[in-house]
């Protein structure tokens, strides 16, 4: 009997226990609702469930934890106990007055569960089951959830209007109930319908309500506030034209998503996605490339590989790649994601026309870039026929815009004023604030006027410059303000205006690229600038040849000249122009400076790392997580910085043709080369003067050049290559020039002049010696080094590679020079790092390989494996104290000549790390004959014979020794040349030679003090 009375007694002290914590917990439901106080979800559903079939507590109650326990497993996505327990529990109350409101709100419930396993949306299905909950006030709470999921729902069917309307009443419950947390994740949606409907000041206003809500909560809903700040940011991007302030409201997105699910929440890869858009149109493109790479690495990461949202990730980073001119790469890219839109529209029996016209109008950008331009106008119409079924003006903007454009290619100007006008008045109607748009569409009108002669030439100069000056308090229309400096640029072309004008406009063209290369960093902004500025270059350099032709001259000769030695130069700066030891020179006070540097560097390094991994060039898929981690710590450092530092004067005033001639002694000269879509210009000085050339026949002869370097490596064809004239590429060179410097560019970057002819069929080589640089800018530069010369030359084994005569090669060299040989296993990654920084002079007889997408990845094989690759941008980072590095490698020297970068290479590395000049081959270079040079160029080396002069000499010998007449082929001899500083090497000491003359200095005073005056 007390074992009896003991337990009724514990389950009726339960029993009375249940039912005030069940009450709490129906509170603090419903505080959750209001100011999102936090609970025990999982304990609050588990406790409603326990209580429905509870009979001690009274009905009202457990119909209440029905209601609740139904809402708390729908959000908790408990789809199958929904769909299982849910009517089960419902028979509970098949006698109750209120059955069929409780069967109403179920039916919503269950339809939300199966939608979301079948992720298909029968709007009928809903749109009966709201109907059914409007009848039922005591469910005001799940008929508003209906209500805001039919608005929802409406949204994803393209109903705008229907949408908002829902939505509408939604939060009009929502506030009479008090529902603060949901209220305001309505208000997010109601922006987002907002601005589907064009409606964007409307849209803000949503937005920023929601946040004011979300203010007032006791505990921050991260998703929420991750929508909001995600849904400002694409407000201010896309509609108001402001990426600047576009992009910490994605960083915020970012951050919130990250709390609210951690790694695996797919609305990361979404921020990455849109925060990559803003820095593409803030002109940012190392920011861009990395983020959309990552948004696709991310979905992949997550098993989202075919969804839309890849989709979307896989067309930002194809836009990406358009502005990094790989155009066919973009189109691949956005025909796969068109093929992912069409598969999840069948899959999901969904409307995705948004996202195809999406595709379909940068599908037609891309088409554009690689001139298959009736495949573009195909493209543009279908996004734009696409944006009239779903009356979306935002996607016949683009339409147009592309339209526009391709009318003006294909010049048909009265065409390309039809769209212009269409789009005009959208634009007018409902994107006035788009400040950026508005600038293009002015840009256009111009454009249009110039190719049909609408307006004359004071008209379009006049236009024009207000235009350029608005563009230019800008740091987001890089790319117009080139585009209008073009168009003046070819207008004064056309016009006979006074030089002075054309002068000024191209100081102006000047001034304002070296403006937009200080204001971006990173490795790959300023390949793409330099690209985006090449056809601006190669107009401004034609106007100074037009200029120069004119019989009156109102500016003077070496003044055009002078411009023209800037342009060249202005599009050879990259970010390893100068060496560490350089930048450093100007800051040696600034340790902050110095710290910005090296960060600058660290993020170019950690980016090219992440770009390897991503594009499958190594295995390390785990190591991406560190990776990004650094990238985005080493990205917030530069970014907070760059203000400091960017802005300062702490660079070397740009050079000009003055000072680099007055270096020049007689005999000496120095030339460079602009090679242009058309034209092919050459600058050159010498001690007297300087001169200014446009080749005749540039367009067949950048064909002979293409021709040559890909007939170089057939050594039976070579005597049918082009035999270039020393007179038609360098008219000024006479027999008297013994040493040539030249800054080559684009494809001449593979062509060594020494193959170039005289009048009597001479090679060049045998009256001159060439040496090659990057750029004028690092001309004679005083870099100070110290007076070691130590030898050291390192020879791997291979078992991938064939390079049989490598360790004979460093042997032999060790045994002229008296250094340190590192052969097979000694010449690994390890021991070159340690041993460089103490080597006078380096000598790597090793495997090379040039990565042509990005240079600074290309690699030095000291074995077989991925880990004994060197990268360049692993190069940059050893502090060398070097007079010569030779690179007896294959491709070694050869740069990125599709961004036009010259000689941006493994050899530019070395320069960058500390070596005053590198010795460097063009293309693969035959064996024998390699060692062969190898031992000439030590043997005049040590004679103290410039370096220019000593390989020349070496070569010379070459020819005269050679037996075999096809090894006289440039193929086996030519492909060395000499980058950077050619001063013989220091064999002596100078230390000791001037202690030496102190000491007998001092020896000499003392005799005399002692034998007297």
């Amino acid at each position: 009997m007390r074992g009896i009375f003991i337990l009724f007694f514990f389950i009726a002290s339960l029993c009375q226990a249940q039912e005030p914590n069940l009450k709490a917990y129906l509170d603090s439901v419903e505080l959750g609702k209001k100011i999102n106080k936090k609970y025990d979800r999982i304990l609050a559903s588990k406790i409603m469930e326990e209580s429905i079939s509870d009979e001690s507590i009274d009905l009202e109650t457990r119909k209440k934890a029905f209601r609740l326990w139904a809402e708390l497993t729908h959000f908790a996505k408990g789809h199958a106990d929904i769909t299982g327990k849910g009517p089960r529990f419902l028979q509970i109350f098949q006698n109750d007055p209120e059955y069929l409101s409780l069967e109403a709100g179920l039916d919503y419930y269950v339809y939300m569960a199966e939608a979301s396993v079948s992720k298909i949306q029968n709007l009928e299905k809903l749109e009966a089951i709201t109907r059914k909950l409007e009848e039922y006030p005591e469910d005001k709470g799940v008929y508003s959830l209906a209500l805001d999921r039919l608005g929802r729902t409406y949204f994803d069917f393209n109903n705008y209007p229907l949408a908002m309307e829902n939505l509408r009443k939604a939060a009009g419950n929502f506030t009479e109930l008090d529902y603060k947390l949901i209220l305001s994740n309505n208000l997010t949606v109601q922006g987002v319908v907002q601005d589907a409907l064009e409606n964007f000041s409307q849209s803000a206003k949503a937005y920023e309500a929601s946040t004011q809500i979300l203010e007032q909560l006791e505990n921050e809903p991260y998703g929420t506030i991750s929508a909001n700040a995600y849904n400002l940011g694409l407000l201010y991007l896309d509609r108001l034209g402001d990426p600047e302030r576009a992009l910490p409201f994605f960083q915020k997105a970012l951050e919130n998503d990250r709390l609210d699910g951690g790694e695996t929440n797919s609305y990361l890869g979404d921020d990455y996605k849109m925060m990559s858009l803003a820095a593409l149109k803030m002109g940012d493109l190392s920011l861009a490339e990395s983020k959309a790479r990552r948004a696709v690495s991310h979905f992949e990461a997550i098993n989202l590989q075919s969804s839309i949202q890849m989709a979307t990730a896989k067309l930002q980073l194809a836009l990406v790649l358009h502005y990094r001119k790989k155009p066919e790469l973009a189109v691949e890219i956005v025909n796969e994601a068109l093929l992912i839109i069409e598969q999840v529209s069948a899959r999901q029996k969904s409307d995705l026309r948004r996202q195809q016209a999406q595709s379909y109008n940068q599908l037609g950008l891309h088409l554009i870039e690689t001139e298959e331009w009736k495949a573009a106008e195909i493209a543009y119409m279908k996004a734009l026929n696409l944006a009239d079924e779903l009356e979306r003006d935002i996607f016949k903007v683009e339409s147009l815009r592309g339209l526009i454009r391709l009318q003006l290619l294909n010049q048909n100007p009265e065409k390309a004023l039809e769209y212009w006008r269409t789009l005009d008045r959208i634009l007018l109607e409902k994107f006035q604030e788009a400040k950026i748009l508005l600038s293009e569409q002015r840009l256009n009108y111009l454009k249009i006027n110039f190719s049909s002669a609408g307006l004359s030439e004071e008209e379009l100069i006049y236009a024009l410059d207000i235009l350029i000056k608005e563009l230019a308090s800008s740091t987001t229309t890089q790319e117009l303000i080139l585009d209008a400096l073009q168009l003046k640029t070819t207008v004064l072309l056309q016009a006979e205006r006074s030089g002075f004008e054309s002068f000024k406009q191209i100081k102006s063209t000047l001034s304002q690229i070296r403006k937009i290369q200080n204001d971006k960093i990173g490795l790959i902004n300023s390949i793409a600038i330099n690209t985006s500025v090449r056809p601006l270059i190669e107009e401004s350099l034609f106007l100074i040849h037009h200029e120069l032709e004119k019989e009156n001259q109102q500016i003077h000769v070496s003044e055009w000249n002078d411009l023209a030695f800037q342009l060249m130069e202005i599009q050879k700066r990259v970010i390893f122009e100068t060496g560490r030891n350089r930048d450093y020179a100007y800051t040696e006070n600034s340790k902050k400076h110095q710290s910005y540097l090296s960060a600058k560097q660290s993020l170019v390094e950690v980016q090219i790392k992440i770009a390897a991994i991503q594009q499958g060039s190594s295995q390390s898929k785990e190591k991406l997580s560190s990776l990004y981690a650094s990238e985005d710590s080493l990205t917030a450092f530069v970014r907070s910085e760059a203000e400091l530092f960017e802005n300062e004067n702490l660079t070397k005033t740009p050079v000009n043709s003055g000072v680099v001639r007055r270096q020049l002694d007689s005999g000496e000269m120095l030339a460079a080369y602009f090679v242009g879509a058309k034209h092919i210009f050459l600058w050159t000085g010498k001690e007297s003067g300087d001169s200014f050339f446009l080749l005749d026949n540039s367009p067949d002869k950048i064909a002979q050049i293409e021709h040559w370097i890909n007939g170089i490596r057939d050594r039976k064809k070579w005597n049918s290559l082009p035999k270039f004239q020393s007179a038609e590429w360098i008219p000024s060179i006479n027999p008297k020039i013994t040493s040539l410097t030249v800054v080559p560019d684009g494809a001449l970057c593979q062509i060594p002049l020494e193959i170039f002819r005289n009048s009597a069929e001479d090679l060049l080589l045998q009256s001159t010696a060439i040496s090659y640089l990057p750029s004028f800018a690092s001309f004679r530069e005083n870099q100070t080094k110290s007076n070691q010369s130590t030898w050291k030359g390192f020879a791997p084994a291979y078992s991938n590679f064939e390079l049989p005569g490598n360790q004979q090669e460093v042997s032999l060299v060790k045994d002229l020079t008296g250094g340190m040989a590192f052969l097979d296993k000694a010449a690994s990654k390890e021991n070159f790092l340690e041993q460089a920084p103490t080597a006078g002079l380096i000598h790597l007889a090793v495997h090379g390989e040039l990565d042509p997408n990005s240079p600074n990845f290309s690699r030095l094989w000291f074995g077989d494996r991925e880990e004994d690759a060197l990268t360049a941008l692993e190069i940059t980072e050893v502090n060398l104290d070097a007079h010569l590095a030779v690179l007896s490698a294959c491709n070694s020297g050869v740069g990125d000549l599709e961004f036009g970068n010259g000689l941006l290479s493994l050899a530019q590395a070395f320069r960058t790390a500390g070596a005053t000049s590198t010795l460097m081959s063009l293309w693969e270079v035959p064996d024998r004959e390699t060692r062969d040079l190898m031992e000439g160029f030590y043997v005049y080396l040590q004679k103290g014979w410039t370096k220019d002069q000593a390989l020349r000499q070496a070569k010379l010998d070459y020819l005269e020794n050679v037996k075999d007449p096809a090894l006289l082929a440039p193929f086996f001899w030519a492909g060395f040349v000499v980058l950077g500083d050619v001063d013989p090497l220091n064999h002596g000491s100078p230390t000791w030679i001037w202690l030496g003359l102190i000491l007998l200095a001092i020896g000499v005073f003392f005799i005399w003090k002692k034998s007297g005056p």
